[in-house]
């Protein structure tokens, strides 16, 4: 039997900094391709002029307060936006902000603001959200990230370091995979009219890892008492031994 049940038709999707710039277009993308679109940033206002413009395109929006900075905000935003449009499917974490300075030349509290702001605020968020979609083994995470990783510039530091964070934390997160919950990065390519998305990793295999799990400990991908058995002569830390079912998926690997 396959472990994940199938997408159900409505999908909703919580975007992080949709009052502008990436976070405006992806939401206004998304609600033109049929999905429900939660808003969320400080400058509720802007969200709400955007969630009144998809309604009138047809598309279904609603705009809610959210700094991903603070615990009670992102557990109000995630739980308003349930009331309003339903369980989350799709997470898409475009929040974020740059500070024209070097790391050398930034003074600590504000080298950290940005990294708060930035990385701990992505998972911040993510932590909100990933555990019920690795429970009921389906969801999407999009962790946005920037050229910069690849190509740093100067007058960036605090923005360079967080988005190498971000990209680290999204590779990490492909320890969800084997709960059926995708963790992608999409990489923002500026460019001389406008900026270029390139997917650069969807539904990444997820890595075994390199110690054998301890026999009956609790898998830490998903929770559940692993037998520590092989697959494909690996280990495997949340599908149970060879041609045994998982005690939390239940399907056998051969």
């Amino acid at each position: 039997m396959p472990r994940a049940l199938p997408h159900p038709e409505r999908r909703p999707v919580l975007v992080t900094g949709a009052s502008s710039g990436i976070g405006s277009a992806v939401a206004v993308g998304l609600a033109a391709a049929g999905y429900p679109v939660a808003l969320g940033a400080r400058r509720t206002a802007i969200c709400e002029e955007l969630a009144v413009r998809i309604r009138a395109d047809g598309g279904e929006a609603a705009a809610l307060a959210l700094d991903v900075t603070s615990d009670e905000s992102v557990s109000s935003f995630v739980a308003g936006a349930e009331q309003v449009l339903g369980t989350a499917e799709v997470v898409v974490t475009c929040a974020g902000e740059v500070t024209p300075e070097n790391a050398y030349e930034t003074a600590t509290p504000d080298f950290e603001a940005q990294l708060q702001l930035n990385l701990v605020g992505t998972q911040r968020f993510v932590a909100k959200v990933a555990p019920a979609m690795a429970t009921r083994h389906r969801g999407d995470i999009v962790f946005v990230s920037s050229d910069v990783v690849r190509l740093p510039r100067p007058r960036m530091g605090a923005y360079v370091a967080a988005k190498n964070g971000v990209e680290g934390l999204a590779r990490h997160d492909r320890f969800l995979n084997p709960c059926d919950v995708a963790a992608a990065v999409l990489a923002v390519i500026s460019m001389p009219r406008g900026a270029h998305v390139t997917l650069l990793e969807a539904e990444p295999e997820a890595p075994l890892p390199a110690e054998r799990p301890a026999r009956g400990a609790a898998c830490p991908l998903i929770g559940g008492a692993c037998g520590s058995g092989t697959v494909r002569g690996a280990w495997c830390p949340g599908r149970g031994p060879r041609s045994s079912s998982c005690p939390k998926v239940g399907d056998t690997f051969q």
